[in-house]
């Protein structure tokens, strides 16, 4: 879900994979009114805490207490919160469980069409009731939509026997349904489990004064986040070339004196283990205070853990060719 502030004042925020803490999206919400968001879409997926089954909550997931007080400090921030839901009101949290799961696929297997649209259709009223029952009434529902599946019938089918009965259902709640539009299939693919904040500090000019209150929250978690971003690209990089000089040494002696030779990437592939330990505690003192250290963790190890196991198995191949 892209993240931006739009003219009607309108900023779009997924919490899938890093939910912020409660106490620090409390302290957000003014601070954005401030900055000129009016309307807050939120993908909550796995940090709301959905009823319907207790395999759905994440780690991180917010308690009804902590929705409502959410919802609460929103409205006196005059900012309307309006759900977001992935594929048409099957989010994707729905995927933890596999008897869930197979619902999604209506889109695009004409079997699952015919076998499980009626309960696809019961989810979704089911999801829908979920969220009205801790969030109140909202006004309005953004509605995800799937990728293509190559088949035009299946697809128009889709929207006929899937998409309009759930626009219909809404309508009949006194609900707005907002169908975003389908993203292109040669649109790059982009990386959902981000910190909010880099979300907000892409939609507004944080060097602004009028906004230092608000950059004194976000800019540190943002600058965060890219410092991440920026180690694991070059690190991939660096375990990409290891590997490639391996194989070629792996052919040739030639290959292999050139490969040892290279003094920058031996260096970088003995401090690679080291350098992901440190950022790993620098990135955590900045992090813990606007996630739960839970969330944290995971954010950290699914971004650092396989560069850490493939530099060391790579370290140990260099040392044996040594």
């Amino acid at each position: 879900m892209r993240s931006t502030i739009g003219e009607a004042g309108t900023l779009e925020l997924s919490f899938r994979g890093i939910p912020p803490r409660a106490d620090h999206l409390c302290r957000l919400l003014p601070l954005l009114s401030h900055a000129g968001v009016q309307e807050l879409v939120v993908n909550w997926e796995e940090s709301f805490p959905w009823s319907i089954d207790a395999r759905l909550a994440g780690p991180g997931s917010f308690s009804e207490k902590e929705i409502e007080g959410i919802c609460t400090v929103a409205a006196r921030s005059n900012v309307t919160l309006v759900p977001h839901l992935a594929r048409h009101g099957l989010p994707r949290v729905l995927d933890r469980v596999e008897n869930f799961a197979r619902l999604a696929r209506i889109s695009s297997d004409w079997r699952e069409m015919d076998v499980s649209l009626a309960a696809a259709l019961r989810m979704t009223e089911r999801v829908i009731e979920d969220l009205l029952a801790v969030t109140g009434d909202v006004a309005r529902i953004a509605l995800g939509a799937v990728g293509s599946c190559g088949d035009q019938k299946l697809q128009d089918a889709y929207r006929r026997r899937f998409v309009q009965p759930l626009q219909q259902l809404l309508r009949s709640r006194g609900i707005e349904p907002l169908l975003q539009p389908r993203v292109p299939d040669s649109a790059p693919a982009t990386d959902e489990f981000q910190p909010i904040e880099t979300s907000i500090a892409q939609a507004f000019d944080l060097r602004a004064a009028e906004h230092c209150e608000l950059a004194t929250l976000v800019c540190p978690v943002a600058e965060s986040a890219n410092r991440l971003d920026r180690f694991t690209e070059e690190s991939w990089r660096t375990l990409r070339k290891a590997t490639s000089g391996l194989h070629a040494a792996a052919r040739h002696a030639g290959n292999r004196a050139e490969f040892l030779a290279d003094a920058t990437l031996q260096q970088r592939l003995n401090c690679l283990g080291a350098d992901c330990e440190t950022l790993r505690a620098e990135l955590a003192s900045v992090l813990n205070s606007v996630m739960e250290a839970e969330v944290m963790a995971g954010y950290l190890t699914r971004r650092l853990a396989p560069l850490e196991e493939l530099a060391a198995t790579t370290l140990a191949r260099v040392r044996v060719l040594r």
